[in-house]
Protein backbone atom coordinates (compact mmCIF):
# COMPACT_ATOMS: atom_id res chain seq x y z
CA UNK A 1 0.00 0.00 0.00
CA UNK A 2 1.03 3.50 -0.79
CA UNK A 3 1.80 6.01 1.81
CA UNK A 4 -0.45 8.26 0.89
CA UNK A 5 -3.69 5.67 0.43
CA UNK A 6 -2.82 4.34 4.06
CA UNK A 7 -2.89 8.34 5.04
CA UNK A 8 -6.39 8.14 3.56
CA UNK A 9 -7.60 6.23 5.13
CA UNK A 10 -6.33 6.42 8.57
CA UNK A 11 -8.87 9.17 10.04
CA UNK A 12 -11.83 6.34 9.74
CA UNK A 13 -10.01 3.49 11.58
CA UNK A 14 -10.56 2.72 15.21
CA UNK A 15 -8.34 4.18 17.35
CA UNK A 16 -6.56 6.26 15.59
CA UNK A 17 -5.39 9.56 16.64
CA UNK A 18 -2.80 10.63 14.75
CA UNK A 19 0.24 9.81 12.69
CA UNK A 20 4.08 11.66 12.18
CA UNK A 21 4.38 13.02 8.90
CA UNK A 22 7.78 12.23 8.25
CA UNK A 23 9.76 8.74 9.35
CA UNK A 24 10.95 8.14 12.86
CA UNK A 25 12.57 5.26 14.68
CA UNK A 26 10.69 2.13 15.53
CA UNK A 27 9.74 1.77 19.18
CA UNK A 28 11.06 -1.26 19.89
CA UNK A 29 10.78 -2.36 23.92
CA UNK A 30 9.91 1.22 24.28
CA UNK A 31 13.40 2.21 23.45
CA UNK A 32 13.95 3.86 19.88
CA UNK A 33 15.52 1.75 17.24
CA UNK A 34 17.67 2.93 14.46
CA UNK A 35 14.89 1.93 11.52
CA UNK A 36 13.02 4.40 10.81
CA UNK A 37 9.49 3.50 9.88
CA UNK A 38 5.69 5.28 9.49
CA UNK A 39 4.85 5.71 12.89
CA UNK A 40 0.78 6.17 13.70
CA UNK A 41 -0.72 7.08 17.14
CA UNK A 42 -3.15 5.43 18.65
CA UNK A 43 -5.85 5.50 21.75
CA UNK A 44 -5.76 2.23 22.55
CA UNK A 45 -3.93 -0.83 21.19
CA UNK A 46 -4.13 -4.29 22.14
CA UNK A 47 -2.25 -6.52 24.52
CA UNK A 48 -3.06 -9.87 23.36
CA UNK A 49 -3.69 -12.15 20.40
CA UNK A 50 -7.32 -12.09 21.00
CA UNK A 51 -7.82 -8.54 21.87
CA UNK A 52 -6.04 -8.07 18.14
CA UNK A 53 -8.15 -11.04 16.79
CA UNK A 54 -11.34 -8.85 17.41
CA UNK A 55 -10.09 -5.53 15.66
CA UNK A 56 -12.24 -5.10 12.69
CA UNK A 57 -10.28 -6.26 9.20
CA UNK A 58 -10.93 -2.66 8.32
CA UNK A 59 -9.20 -1.14 11.31
CA UNK A 60 -6.12 -3.01 10.87
CA UNK A 61 -2.95 -1.09 10.10
CA UNK A 62 -0.76 -2.83 7.53
CA UNK A 63 3.10 -3.99 8.73
CA UNK A 64 4.28 -2.48 5.94
CA UNK A 65 3.88 0.77 3.59
CA UNK A 66 5.65 1.67 0.73
CA UNK A 67 7.23 5.20 0.79
CA UNK A 68 9.28 6.17 -2.40
CA UNK A 69 9.28 3.14 -3.80
CA UNK A 70 10.57 1.10 -1.25
CA UNK A 71 9.11 -0.74 1.72
CA UNK A 72 9.13 0.78 5.15
CA UNK A 73 7.34 -0.69 8.97
CA UNK A 74 4.73 1.02 10.44
CA UNK A 75 5.32 1.34 14.17
CA UNK A 76 1.74 1.46 16.10
CA UNK A 77 2.36 3.62 19.30
CA UNK A 78 -0.15 3.85 21.71
CA UNK A 79 -0.49 7.79 23.72
CA UNK A 80 -4.11 6.94 24.94
CA UNK A 81 -7.16 9.66 24.00
CA UNK A 82 -5.32 13.40 23.28
CA UNK A 83 -8.08 15.93 24.76
CA UNK A 84 -7.81 19.77 25.24
CA UNK A 85 -5.79 20.73 27.89
CA UNK A 86 -8.33 23.13 30.25
CA UNK A 87 -7.69 25.46 32.68
CA UNK A 88 -9.47 24.04 35.81
CA UNK A 89 -8.84 27.55 37.93
CA UNK A 90 -11.09 29.00 35.13
CA UNK A 91 -14.48 28.94 34.94
CA UNK A 92 -15.44 25.81 33.55
CA UNK A 93 -19.59 25.10 32.75
CA UNK A 94 -21.01 22.27 33.36
CA UNK A 95 -19.16 21.84 36.50
CA UNK A 96 -17.21 18.68 36.87
CA UNK A 97 -15.37 17.40 39.47
CA UNK A 98 -11.43 18.46 39.59
CA UNK A 99 -12.27 22.02 39.26
CA UNK A 100 -11.51 24.80 41.36
CA UNK A 101 -14.46 25.85 43.81
CA UNK A 102 -14.92 27.49 47.20
CA UNK A 103 -17.61 29.53 49.76
CA UNK A 104 -17.24 32.75 48.93
CA UNK A 105 -15.27 33.71 52.08
CA UNK A 106 -12.32 31.13 51.69
CA UNK A 107 -9.48 30.71 49.01
CA UNK A 108 -10.32 27.53 46.84
CA UNK A 109 -10.63 23.96 46.72
CA UNK A 110 -11.49 21.09 44.55
CA UNK A 111 -15.23 19.47 43.23
CA UNK A 112 -15.33 16.11 44.66
CA UNK A 113 -18.03 14.01 44.37
CA UNK A 114 -21.72 14.05 43.87
CA UNK A 115 -24.23 12.25 46.65
CA UNK A 116 -27.73 11.40 47.08
CA UNK A 117 -29.79 11.37 50.35
CA UNK A 118 -32.67 8.82 51.04
CA UNK A 119 -34.75 11.25 52.95
CA UNK A 120 -34.29 13.71 49.88
CA UNK A 121 -34.98 11.93 46.80
CA UNK A 122 -34.52 13.73 43.86
CA UNK A 123 -32.20 16.02 45.27
CA UNK A 124 -28.35 15.66 44.41
CA UNK A 125 -25.83 17.49 46.64
CA UNK A 126 -21.90 18.19 45.67
CA UNK A 127 -19.02 17.32 48.25
CA UNK A 128 -16.20 18.71 48.55
CA UNK A 129 -14.11 19.82 52.24
CA UNK A 130 -16.15 21.74 55.31
CA UNK A 131 -13.12 23.73 55.19
CA UNK A 132 -13.70 24.40 51.65
CA UNK A 133 -17.65 24.74 51.42
CA UNK A 134 -17.69 26.77 54.80
CA UNK A 135 -16.22 29.67 56.40
CA UNK A 136 -15.57 27.94 59.27
CA UNK A 137 -15.24 23.93 59.18
CA UNK A 138 -15.57 24.26 63.53
CA UNK A 139 -18.73 26.34 63.87
CA UNK A 140 -21.95 23.78 63.61
CA UNK A 141 -24.26 23.66 60.13
CA UNK A 142 -27.04 26.02 61.80
CA UNK A 143 -24.87 28.86 62.22
CA UNK A 144 -23.14 29.64 58.91
CA UNK A 145 -24.35 32.52 57.10
CA UNK A 146 -22.78 32.94 53.79
CA UNK A 147 -23.65 30.11 52.01
CA UNK A 148 -22.89 30.96 48.25
CA UNK A 149 -20.57 28.84 46.20
CA UNK A 150 -18.35 29.98 43.14
CA UNK A 151 -17.00 28.23 40.28
CA UNK A 152 -14.06 29.03 40.35
CA UNK A 153 -13.20 29.88 43.97
CA UNK A 154 -12.23 33.18 45.33
CA UNK A 155 -8.41 32.68 44.88
CA UNK A 156 -8.81 32.15 41.37
CA UNK A 157 -11.26 35.02 40.82
CA UNK A 158 -14.57 33.89 41.11
CA UNK A 159 -15.79 37.25 42.79
CA UNK A 160 -19.01 37.78 40.76
CA UNK A 161 -22.79 36.90 40.32
CA UNK A 162 -21.68 34.76 37.35
CA UNK A 163 -19.70 32.58 39.26
CA UNK A 164 -22.30 31.44 41.89
CA UNK A 165 -22.39 27.74 41.42
CA UNK A 166 -24.51 26.28 44.28
CA UNK A 167 -25.58 27.20 47.89
CA UNK A 168 -24.37 25.44 50.86
CA UNK A 169 -26.12 23.08 52.65
CA UNK A 170 -24.99 21.25 55.38
CA UNK A 171 -21.42 20.10 56.27
CA UNK A 172 -19.82 17.78 59.43
CA UNK A 173 -18.83 19.82 61.97
CA UNK A 174 -15.07 19.60 63.24
CA UNK A 175 -14.36 19.03 67.18
CA UNK A 176 -11.56 21.13 68.58
CA UNK A 177 -8.53 19.63 69.41
CA UNK A 178 -6.58 20.73 72.50
CA UNK A 179 -7.33 24.76 73.87
CA UNK A 180 -7.63 27.29 71.26
CA UNK A 181 -4.29 28.87 69.41
CA UNK A 182 -6.66 32.45 69.33
CA UNK A 183 -8.27 34.69 72.59
CA UNK A 184 -11.47 35.38 70.16
CA UNK A 185 -12.72 31.94 69.03
CA UNK A 186 -12.50 30.93 72.68
CA UNK A 187 -15.04 33.45 73.23
CA UNK A 188 -17.22 32.82 70.18
CA UNK A 189 -16.95 28.88 71.09
CA UNK A 190 -18.25 29.81 74.48
CA UNK A 191 -20.93 31.86 73.55
CA UNK A 192 -22.26 28.98 71.08
CA UNK A 193 -21.91 26.42 73.45
CA UNK A 194 -24.32 28.56 75.69
CA UNK A 195 -27.33 27.84 72.98
CA UNK A 196 -26.70 24.64 72.76
CA UNK A 197 -24.57 25.13 69.17
CA UNK A 198 -21.72 22.73 70.03
CA UNK A 199 -20.70 20.96 73.27
CA UNK A 200 -17.95 19.30 75.32
CA UNK A 201 -14.70 20.67 77.06
CA UNK A 202 -11.85 22.37 75.63
CA UNK A 203 -9.47 19.91 77.54
CA UNK A 204 -11.57 16.86 76.05
CA UNK A 205 -9.61 15.25 73.00
CA UNK A 206 -12.50 14.71 70.65
CA UNK A 207 -11.93 12.41 67.23
CA UNK A 208 -13.55 13.26 63.53
CA UNK A 209 -13.66 10.88 60.82
CA UNK A 210 -14.47 13.74 57.71
CA UNK A 211 -13.74 16.67 56.97
CA UNK A 212 -16.80 17.11 54.69
CA UNK A 213 -19.27 19.20 53.10
CA UNK A 214 -22.06 19.47 50.51
CA UNK A 215 -23.73 21.88 48.50
CA UNK A 216 -26.71 22.18 45.94
CA UNK A 217 -26.28 23.23 42.37
CA UNK A 218 -27.52 26.51 40.52
CA UNK A 219 -26.15 25.73 37.48
CA UNK A 220 -25.64 22.56 35.74
CA UNK A 221 -23.25 19.73 36.91
CA UNK A 222 -21.49 16.88 35.35
CA UNK A 223 -20.51 13.71 37.12
CA UNK A 224 -17.37 13.46 35.07
CA UNK A 225 -14.08 14.74 35.91
CA UNK A 226 -12.17 17.25 34.21
CA UNK A 227 -10.70 14.31 32.19
CA UNK A 228 -13.03 12.31 31.53
CA UNK A 229 -11.12 9.76 33.59
CA UNK A 230 -14.00 6.46 34.03
CA UNK A 231 -16.49 6.98 36.60
CA UNK A 232 -16.19 3.34 37.13
CA UNK A 233 -13.51 3.25 38.96
CA UNK A 234 -14.94 2.69 42.77
CA UNK A 235 -14.87 6.05 45.43
CA UNK A 236 -12.66 5.54 48.79
CA UNK A 237 -13.16 9.77 49.53
CA UNK A 238 -12.05 12.97 49.75
CA UNK A 239 -8.65 14.84 50.01
CA UNK A 240 -8.55 16.72 52.96
CA UNK A 241 -4.76 17.73 53.98
CA UNK A 242 -0.96 16.64 53.20
CA UNK A 243 2.17 17.63 53.65
CA UNK A 244 5.12 16.89 51.46
CA UNK A 245 5.09 13.54 52.66
CA UNK A 246 1.25 12.38 52.33
CA UNK A 247 -1.76 13.29 51.49
CA UNK A 248 -4.85 12.52 53.67
CA UNK A 249 -8.01 10.79 52.52
CA UNK A 250 -11.37 10.77 54.90
CA UNK A 251 -12.81 7.56 54.16
CA UNK A 252 -16.29 7.07 51.61
CA UNK A 253 -17.45 4.96 54.14
CA UNK A 254 -17.47 7.40 57.32
CA UNK A 255 -19.56 9.97 54.87
CA UNK A 256 -22.11 7.28 53.46
CA UNK A 257 -22.71 6.69 57.66
CA UNK A 258 -23.63 10.51 57.73
CA UNK A 259 -26.58 9.44 54.94
CA UNK A 260 -24.93 10.84 52.13
CA UNK A 261 -24.46 8.31 49.48
CA UNK A 262 -22.00 8.50 46.39
CA UNK A 263 -23.57 8.33 43.07
CA UNK A 264 -20.70 6.19 41.87
CA UNK A 265 -19.74 2.99 43.50
CA UNK A 266 -17.49 3.03 46.72
CA UNK A 267 -14.94 0.53 48.45
CA UNK A 268 -12.10 0.71 51.05
CA UNK A 269 -8.64 0.45 49.99
CA UNK A 270 -5.45 -1.48 51.80
CA UNK A 271 -1.96 -0.50 51.45
CA UNK A 272 -0.31 -0.94 48.04
CA UNK A 273 -3.19 -0.40 46.37
CA UNK A 274 -3.08 2.35 43.47
CA UNK A 275 -5.75 5.15 43.71
CA UNK A 276 -5.86 8.31 41.47
CA UNK A 277 -6.96 11.65 42.21
CA UNK A 278 -8.24 14.61 40.15
CA UNK A 279 -8.49 18.35 41.63
CA UNK A 280 -7.64 21.46 40.35
CA UNK A 281 -3.89 20.97 39.92
CA UNK A 282 -4.64 17.89 37.76
CA UNK A 283 -4.92 13.99 38.28
CA UNK A 284 -2.48 11.85 40.11
CA UNK A 285 -2.17 8.30 40.67
CA UNK A 286 -0.28 6.94 43.67
CA UNK A 287 -0.19 4.21 46.37
CA UNK A 288 -1.61 4.20 49.56
CA UNK A 289 0.53 4.05 52.39
CA UNK A 290 -1.95 3.30 55.17
CA UNK A 291 -5.00 2.27 55.13
CA UNK A 292 -6.49 2.99 58.96
CA UNK A 293 -4.30 6.26 60.30
CA UNK A 294 -4.63 8.68 62.86
CA UNK A 295 -3.36 11.68 62.59
CA UNK A 296 -3.56 15.97 63.81
CA UNK A 297 -4.60 18.44 61.43
CA UNK A 298 -3.39 21.78 62.16
CA UNK A 299 -6.68 24.52 60.74
CA UNK A 300 -4.53 27.80 61.51
CA UNK A 301 -6.74 28.53 64.58
CA UNK A 302 -7.50 25.43 65.25
CA UNK A 303 -6.56 21.43 65.43
CA UNK A 304 -8.72 18.80 64.92
CA UNK A 305 -7.39 15.01 65.40
CA UNK A 306 -8.60 12.68 62.80
CA UNK A 307 -9.06 9.04 63.13
CA UNK A 308 -9.97 5.79 60.31
CA UNK A 309 -8.28 8.28 57.66
CA UNK A 310 -6.31 6.85 54.57
CA UNK A 311 -2.70 8.37 53.71
CA UNK A 312 -1.37 7.99 50.45
CA UNK A 313 2.18 9.12 49.20
CA UNK A 314 2.78 12.40 48.13
CA UNK A 315 5.23 11.28 45.25
CA UNK A 316 7.15 14.45 43.82
CA UNK A 317 4.77 17.08 45.92
CA UNK A 318 2.28 17.31 43.29
CA UNK A 319 -0.49 17.18 46.43
CA UNK A 320 -0.40 20.70 47.93
CA UNK A 321 -3.05 23.43 48.66
CA UNK A 322 -5.85 22.99 46.64
CA UNK A 323 -6.39 19.54 46.52
CA UNK A 324 -8.49 19.88 49.44
CA UNK A 325 -12.06 18.68 48.26
CA UNK A 326 -10.63 16.04 45.41
CA UNK A 327 -11.86 12.79 44.62
CA UNK A 328 -9.85 9.98 44.98
CA UNK A 329 -11.02 6.33 43.31
CA UNK A 330 -9.23 3.35 42.92
CA UNK A 331 -6.85 3.26 40.10
CA UNK A 332 -8.22 0.85 37.16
Amino acid sequence: MQLSQLKSELPSKQNVVGWSEVLQPKIVGGIASKELAFRVYVSWKPSTVEEEDRIPTKDLIPTTVTVDGREVKTDVVFIGPVKALVDRTKQVRPVPFGVSVGNLLISAGSTGMSYTRADKPGVVFYGSNAHVLTSDPFLPSSVIVERRILQPGPYHGGKNLMNIVGDYYWHKSLEIYGAKKAWWWTIIYYLLSLFGQVGGALAEQPKNLIDFAVYTKRVEHTDATIDNYSTNEPFIGHLFAGNDTIGVICKAKNIIAEGYIPTVPSREVVVGDKVKGSSFWGDFTTTVYDANARIRVEYGNWDAEFVDTIFVLNEGGKIRGGWSGSSWRVAQ
